[in-house]
């Protein structure tokens, strides 16, 4: 045995290794995907914000070299301003310069731009428009701080830098679209003659067709854009470690935990095994002492051997002893209510074959008498679908089978109780019908005696005498309706079901002045799948309940309002009356079986029990009341 034990531990155990191999190396592969994806995210978000770094620190350059500009602009304007006006204290009025008052004006410009150089890099030029249909010759070159010698030669467009551009073209065709323009160019540094671009920005100083232009070599930001691009650079390293390092401890973790678990499996699996040993037993003896406070017997069936053990309980219930003799089948068979064996056995076969739960209820011999019991199963297959064994479970419900018939008692003593009343309305609603056709009869008589009777006058009472006799009939249809209506669900249309009830209580209600109004008339027909000789009852129960407090109450001008309506998913009855309603200190008891505020001799306090148990458990629905200010109102809610 314990070889067997130690076997399917090594078993169990190499399979958990297995496992765990298995986790580690997903985990394994999720870390190194995890830190591949995640390095190459950061190293994506780094090459992302330098080169938004880059873009955002030449348009900060750019705007700098328009501020510049408009700078310089404003110094042109305001010595250009100087000048006119003392032009204009020597009585000259002009908008324009004179020639030697403009040489001084350009003097004074050039002055300003050679003493503002930024950074021996940054300076400002001016090119003059001298025609631009002459591409060889559409500029002058009026003053350069960095290039003084070429102060005065005309400029070409057709000139391109080192990369074949023509930056001047360019800059043209901006000043002519947009007055401004931004452009760019290539040329090779006096001391490294290394090849830099360089931005530029130009503006048209219109007053004498001056291009104001200024720029700066991209070379001056490249050691802020490298130093920057360092430190991301060692941003990123550090991140590198940090992640790596993160990963390789987690993954010495895991490595730890699934060696501790490699090397423990077998005593884990053991302590393991061993604990669930004993919760089944303590399970077991709880549900052992729970079947047998509950006297539930338990039952097993070997399919393949087709052998059924019983425990002890099930000796008990079946009142046998296990020294009989005979097998625990026999016991069962033998102790079988014999017209109902055929049924149980073929739920039990059926349960086999269509892979559902046994359960069956069945009447068994016992010294005592006997025993309804109620039996469930559950069948157990193996990988094939073969069916091994059932286990399941018999416990005796004759109390409940008892119960039941008493309900049924109940249920029938309060019918009777209404056929009772109904019994006398038929008395009364024949009254009349009888006297009617007794009085027809003897006048046919008498005229017949005298000689007076006609063709005419029979026909006349003959009709009255059949318009009566119809009326008997339908009176007796309705009443074996309701006696002999079989207690099954059926589709009916409801307000059809409420007038025939109604018809039945017209003379309890003529006879004891008692006003019924209903609003069925107006609401659209409702179909519905009831038993509807029970509905029949709670009305009938109801009204007549409300007759006899209208009696005890002496209630003057008595009324009862019956409405349908339909809500969502479902339809409601009201029954209403103006008999004062119900006390409130008895309201929530009234549906209580043997409850009445009658007298003995006037109520069992059958009725409402039986309508709440009919409404609740037969149709699904629900029955309570209220009271208004004018008396009770009862609500029959049926689902739809």
């Amino acid at each position: 045995m314990n070889d067997n034990i130690d076997l399917n531990l090594d078993k169990k155990a190499n399979k958990y290794n297995k496992y765990l191999y298995s986790v580690f190396l997903i985990i394994l592969i999720l870390v190194f995907t995890s830190t591949y994806i995640d390095l190459q995210s950061k190293k994506s978000n780094i090459e992302n914000h330098l080169k938004a770094t880059e873009e955002n620190i030449i348009q900060e350059y750019k705007q700098r070299l328009k501020e510049s500009i408009h700078t310089t602009i404003y110094f042109i304007d305001k010595i250009h301003r100087f000048y006119i006006k003392k032009q204009k204290q020597t009585g000259k009025n002009f908008e324009f310069l004179t020639k030697s008052n403009y040489k001084l004006f350009e003097n004074e410009v050039r002055e300003y731009l050679y003493n503002s150089i930024f950074e021996k890099q940054r300076y400002t030029w001016i090119n003059k428009i001298e025609n631009i249909n002459d591409k060889e010759k559409y500029a002058k070159r009026l003053i350069h701080p960095n290039l003084k010698n070429t102060e005065g030669i005309y400029l070409s467009l057709s000139t391109k830098d080192i990369k074949g551009n023509l930056p001047y073209k360019e800059e043209l065709e901006g000043i002519l679209k947009n007055n401004e323009v931004f452009y760019s160019y290539y040329f090779k540094e006096f001391t490294s003659q290394k090849i830099t671009k360089k931005i530029s920005y130009a503006k048209l100083y219109k007053k004498y067709n001056w291009i104001i232009a200024t720029g700066i070599p991209l070379n001056i930001l490249d050691d802020k854009i490298n130093n920057l691009n360092s430190e991301l650079i060692k941003e990123y390293d550090n991140y590198l470690i940090k992640t790596i390092s993160i990963k390789v401890f987690i993954l010495l973790v895991i490595l730890f935990v699934v060696y501790y678990l490699k090397n423990n499996t077998r005593k884990y699996l053991f302590k393991s095994l061993e604990k669930s040993y004993n919760n089944l037993k303590e399970t077991t003896l709880k549900l052992s002492e729970a079947t047998k406070s509950a006297q539930i017997g338990i039952w097993k069936w070997d399919i393949t051997k087709d052998i059924l053990d019983w425990d002890e309980e099930m000796y008990k219930l079946y009142e046998v002893e296990k020294k009989d003799g005979k097998s625990d089948y026999q016991l069962w068979a033998s102790a079988l209510y014999e017209d109902d064996m055929q049924e149980a056995q073929s739920k039990l076969q059926e349960s086999i074959n269509k892979r559902i739960k046994f359960e069956a209820t069945f009447r068994i011999k016992t010294k005592k008498g006997l025993k309804y019991i109620k039996a469930s199963g559950k069948v157990v297959y193996d990988e094939n679908d073969k069916p091994l064994f059932m286990i399941g479970a018999n416990y005796d419900i004759t109390n409940l089978k008892e119960f039941e018939k008493q309900q049924l008692q109940l249920l029938e003593q309060a019918k009777m109780a209404s056929l009772g009343e109904m019994i006398g309305n038929i008395a009364h609603q024949w009254r009349q019908p009888l006297s009617l056709i007794r009085t027809a009869c003897t006048g046919i008589k008498f005229q017949n005696e005298i000689g007076v009777l006609t063709d005419k006058l029979l026909l006349e009472e003959l009709e009255s005498i059949d318009k009566s006799t119809m009326y008997l009939s339908e009176t007796i249809d309705t009443f074996r309706n309701f006696i002999k209506e079989e207690k099954e669900y059926k589709s009916v249309i409801l307000q059809d079901r409420i007038k025939e009830t109604i018809n039945l209580l017209n003379a309890t209600l003529k006879n004891n002045y008692i006003n019924l109004k209903t609003n069925i008339e107006q609401i659209e027909p409702i179909e519905i799948k009831i038993i509807a000789d029970e509905l029949s009852q709670v009305i009938i129960n109801i009204i007549n309940n409300a007759k006899d407090v209208f009696k005890e109450r002496e209630v003057q001008d008595p009324k009862i309002i019956l409405n349908l309506y339909k809500e969502d998913n479902r339809v409601i009855l009201t029954i209403e009356d103006n008999a004062g309603g119900v006390p409130s200190k008895v309201i929530n008891h009234i549906f209580e079986p043997y409850f009445t505020t009658k007298h003995q001799s006037q109520g069992t306090g059958l009725g409402l029990y039986m309508s709440h148990k009919i409404v609740t458990e037969s149709l699904k629905g629900k029955l309570f009341v209220e009271n208004t200010k004018d008396g009770a109102k009862f609500f029959i809610e049926l689902p739809l």
